[in-house]
Parts: C-alpha cells; structure tokens; sequence
C-alpha cells in the first residue's frame, strides 16, 4: 500500500457522472479517513503532488501522532481555468501562458486587430475548449459551434454562438443565482451576452487585473478584438459553468455514497474532508448529502465557489441548517486569490456590473476564497478564530462552527494551500475532541 510519510494513502478516481472508477484502498485498522479533493486540475500528476507535499506537511506537523490516519485523494476530470477577464485564455496566477505571462490577446501579439490573427487566435482557443469535451459526446453540438466561429460578425452568428454554448451544458446546476448563471441561461436577449462579454461598452478604468474596463482603456476597439474577447470570454465562463456543475455531480452521486460506505465500518470513528478551489465546491456537495455523526470536519482551502454558499439563501446552507458536519468548518481566504476574485467576474461581465471593488465581501458575486463565508447568522461563525495562524500557534476551533481564516499572511496566490501552516490549521481540527 501507498503512503504519505508514513499515512497509508489510496486514491478513488470518479467520472464525470459521479461513477465510481477505481475504489480506494482503506486499512481494516483505519480510525479517521482524511478524504482530500484537487480543484481545476486534469492531470493526477498534479493532483497527487498536492496531496503529497500537504501531508507530508500534516504529519511534520500533527502533534497526536498518524497512527490510525488514512488518507484517500479523490480524482476527478476537472480542467484548469483560464478566465482572466482580459481577453484571451490567462493562466492561473504564476503560470505561462501558450501565449505569453498573460496569455491575453495583447500577449499574443494581436494588437493590429486584423482579422487573420484574432480569427487564428479564436480558432486555438477553441481547440483547447474542445479537449475540456473530449470523451464527453458532445461532438454534434461543438461541431456546430466550430462552424459559427467564421461568421461571428454577423449578429445571428453570435446569437446563434450562445445559444450552442447554452445547449452544450445542457441544464444549469441547482447553484446558479449566486454566481451570475442565470444571466447566461435565461437572459432573453444571447446577443447581448456576446457583447457585453465582449467589454464593448465597459467604461471603468480600475476594473481588476485588466477586466474589462481595462481592456476598453487600452484602445482595444476594433471589432475583430472585440469579437476574440467575446469568444475567450464566453468558453471560459462555459469551462467555468460545466466545471461548477461536474464537482457537484462528483460531491453528490460520487464521495457522498462513498463517505456512507466508510461511516458503516465499526473501525472508523471520525472522517475529515478537506477540498481546493473546485474541489472545495466538491466535498461541500458530498457534504450536504450524507447524515452521519462521523463526518467531523470540513476543511475549505481557497474555495471557487459563492461566498454566499452556506447562507440562508445559499445551496450549501444545509450544511450548518443541518449540523452535517459534528466539528469545525474551516475555511481559508484571501485577496492574494486572483483567480477566486476573477472567477467571480465572470457575471459582472454578463450583466455588464464592473463596480468598484469587484468581487469583495461587498459583491453579490464574490467568491468564498476570496472573502470567506458571508451573508450569515452570526450563531454559525466563530467570533474567536479569524486568520490563520503559525505554524504551532494556539486556535481557538470550535464544534460545528464555520471558521473564516484570513490567509494573506501564508496564502501568496490560489494554489499556495499546502505549506505548514494550511496544514497546522487541519491538523487542530483533525485533534479537536
């Protein structure tokens, strides 16, 4: 058997539907199951060196010792998530780009404006969007997007471009209204969603990391750039939308079953889950789903979804409504997360919102990593514990509250969740009698 210094490890791998592909390896003297989700990642590879460096950190760290630990890192078929809300395909904080350190538009050299080169461009990024598809039996529906790509000047092609982005999710999940989604699915008018995610008519200067206001500021007027903002705009809020919707499909139908089987062994007293980014969205969902005393704690680790999640207009509200989860819910969050804050931005862009401060607590759409758990009754929020703390450093968790940890002291950017103190924090609600 596999192990993380020392813990055995075994990882359970689910399909798009939720299907259960390859079954974890769990000892028969395992006492607490630490069950870990990646977020936007397609490749295990990465996903495993995640779960490697934060356990290997967890053990150097966890004072009551790893006897009876098992850890089981769930896989699944995310995708990394471009959207910078800046024309052009932008990678995740500190990655390059095909294009370059931006990947934008500008980035690729596109700056004259010509057709040739923004068709070119558009005509790449939809060959990345289709791999995001591949094995998904879509092939009818992206053919007849690939199709309309030529003629996007034409206002019945652009229409007709939403339309087939729409009927390529096919139903929105049940978590849409809290991110902007249900601009995207029910606005009467699809041609207007190409234009304003064009950023044609955006007039604020200090939109953020280049948003759309920034691109209006910079002189990008011409109507082929317009269109490529339009096209890298639309698949990334679509990859973004297919992605929200498949982590609660694995939460729901995939990990819940899963964490019932585990909670009917007599050996098993306690299970933890913990969740990054998408994967966040992934073991909140499983969460909500099971009914056990054993699921103890919930850890959040810059989670991409709304920071409205658990309030009482939320989906995840059944987690604190329902006590699903007997221990601590932790959840770290920080401005320094540039990719929850843009991911957000996405439904300003739809409904055409570019205030100030997009995407703070202050933002209908704001994301959970980025300004943690709003919009509820103080009786669920610990008053004691609000930032994360050092390494060895004394927390103040509580039984059955949520714990906003503000992380900018430890946290640099979205995927910097596996260092000491991340794991300092799980560790002291692993240990929380």
């Amino acid at each position: 058997m596999d192990s993380i210094a020392g813990i055995p490890y075994s990882t359970v791998e689910f399909n798009q539907d939720g299907d259960r592909i390859k079954e974890p390896d769990i000892p028969v003297d395992a006492r607490q199951v630490l069950i870990v989700s990646h977020g936007w990642k397609n490749d295990r590879g990465e996903a495993d060196h995640m779960y490697r460096d934060l356990f290997k950190n967890f053990a150097a760290v966890h004072a009551e010792g790893t006897d009876g630990l098992a850890i089981i890192g769930v896989i699944w078929p995310s995708k990394k998530f471009d959207f910078d809300g800046d024309g052009m395909a932008a990678r995740e904080e500190g990655e390059e780009g095909e294009e370059g350190k931006d990947g934008d538009m500008r980035a690729a050299g596109l700056d004259d404006g010509s057709a040739a080169a923004v068709n070119a461009e558009i005509a790449r990024e939809f060959s990345r969007f289709e791999e995001f598809y591949a094995d998904a039996g879509k092939e009818k529906q992206l053919a007849a997007l690939r199709e309309a790509l030529p003629q996007l000047e034409q206002p019945a092609a652009k229409k007709a471009f939403v339309i087939g982005l729409r009927e390529l999710l096919g139903t929105p999940d049940k978590t849409s209204g809290l991110d902007g989604s249900e601009f995207f699915f029910e606005l009467d008018d699809p041609q207007a969603i190409f234009t304003n995610a064009s950023g044609e008519s955006a007039e604020v200067d200090d939109a953020p990391n280049g948003g759309a206001g920034d691109v209006a500021g910079q002189g990008l007027g011409s109507a082929f750039k317009k269109i490529g903002n339009a096209v890298s705009s639309l698949l990334n809020m679509t990859t973004y939308y297919e992605m929200k919707k498949r982590a609660g499909t694995v939460g729901t139908l995939g990990l819940a079953p899963l964490i019932m089987e585990l909670a009917q062994r007599a050996s098993i007293e306690r299970i933890h889950l913990i969740g990054h980014s998408f994967g966040a969205r992934l073991v909140s969902a499983a969460a909500m789903h099971v009914e056990t005393p054993k699921l103890h704690s919930l850890f959040l680790l810059q989670a991409a979804f709304s920071h409205s999640g658990f309030a009482p207009f939320g989906y995840f509200n059944d987690v604190v409504e329902k006590s699903r989860v007997s221990g601590p819910i932790v959840i770290t969050h920080t401005p320094n997360d540039k990719a929850v804050g843009k991911a957000y931005a996405i439904a300003s862009r739809i409904v055409k919102d570019f205030a100030n401060g997009l995407g703070d607590a202050n933002d209908k759409y704001g994301g959970l990593g980025r300004n943690g758990a709003v919009n509820l009754d103080s009786k669920y929020v610990s008053p004691a514990c609000k930032a994360l703390l050092a390494s060895g450093s004394a927390y103040d968790l509580q039984m059955g509250l949520i714990h906003n940890l503000e992380s900018s002291a430890f946290i640099r950017n979205h995927g910097d969740v596996e260092g000491r103190e991340v794991a300092w924090a799980i560790s002291r609600g692993v240990a929380l009698a």
